[in-house]
């Protein structure tokens, strides 16, 4: 879990209590546990798995909820609507979370990128509403009304993807995710700092070799426009960046090679950059030339020079 900096005091929620309100537990469960565990001094949590009232399922979640409470990230409501729904379905708080989002709401089935906004009350139902229904209207992706309808930037677009990224390969859990970009967004916050500092940037990916996307755009092969709607249909549908810019014939087969071939030769050359890779590409995306061939003839281009500089 994230360690970051308190806010301001809120109760402390005993395990015991937060459970009752959520009505997983009766009050007389709840007295006679106590007992029990001040008597064998055994945790109350063990003591309710042990008697068979709760999983471990149910525990863990509780900790979880006491915890997001106590550091202010999370609302007594909410906390216990989670936990009374997480106990009937034997769900961990991140999906009894996700569940209730995608259940009961006027438009239906709400996005992966609506659920972590609203998560980071980045935007509200409401908010979250409209949009939808300027969605509907237009085709357009989520992320995209969104930033039409100014309630975000493409900044907070972007890190919506970095972070739902980091979720979908379990480096952290979704509720972390929405606390990251809480304060991202609300305090300024700058999200690789942050990355690095718990030790996420340099696992899961090369901070040398741009992303595809990344590549792609600075090239001017895609816009980013483009490349935002990619991004959020390849976080909902679980594919890959390359498949969905081919499936829609955004880029040619021969330059989403090259790029993804310049990808491969950053982690060979630790002299390659970003500006040398963008002019590479950008060089088979207007002569539809193979990336092979702009390579050899830059490479020739450069000779004369070497030799020039030999020579003095």
């Amino acid at each position: 879990m994230l360690l970051l900096k308190k806010r301001t005091k809120v109760p402390r929620y005993c395990l015991g209590e937060l459970l009752l309100e959520a009505g997983v537990i009766s009050p007389l469960i709840l007295n006679n546990s106590v007992f029990m565990a001040q008597r064998t001094n055994t945790k109350l949590g063990r003591i309710l798995v042990m008697s068979g009232h709760l999983t471990e399922l149910d525990v863990d979640s509780a900790l979880r909820a006491q915890k997001y409470l106590r550091e202010g990230y999370m609302n007594l409501k909410l906390a216990t609507e989670l936990l009374q729904y997480g106990h009937e379905h034997q769900l961990t708080m991140d999906e009894a979370y996700l569940a209730n989002y995608s259940v009961n709401r006027q438009y239906g089935y709400v996005s992966k990128l609506g659920k972590l906004l609203l998560a980071a009350g980045v935007i509200d139902d409401v908010q979250l509403d409209v949009t939808m229904n300027y969605a509907q209207k237009t085709s357009y992706p989520l992320g995209q009304a969104l930033i039409h309808m100014s309630y975000i930037t493409e900044e907070t677009l972007v890190s919506c993807f970095n972070l739902q990224v980091l979720v979908r390969d379990s480096y952290i859990y979704f509720l972390d995710a929405a606390k990251l970009l809480r304060l991202v967004e609300k305090e300024g916050q700058s999200l690789e700092h942050l990355l690095r500092l718990l030790g996420l940037r340099s696992n899961t990916m090369d901070i040398h070799a741009p992303k595809l996307g990344e590549l792609l755009v600075s090239a001017s092969a895609i816009s980013l426009e483009d490349s935002l709607i990619l991004a959020e249909l390849g976080i909902e549908t679980d594919m890959m960046f390359g498949k969905l810019a081919a499936t829609y014939h955004l880029v040619s087969q021969n330059v989403l090679d090259a790029a993804i071939d310049l990808q491969r030769q950053f982690h060979e050359d630790p002299l390659l950059t970003n500006v040398q890779a963008t002019q590479i590409l950008a060089m088979v995306h207007s002569t539809g030339n193979s990336l092979e061939s702009v390579q050899e003839e830059l490479a020739n281009l450069d000779k004369p020079r070497q030799r020039k500089l030999v020579a003095m």
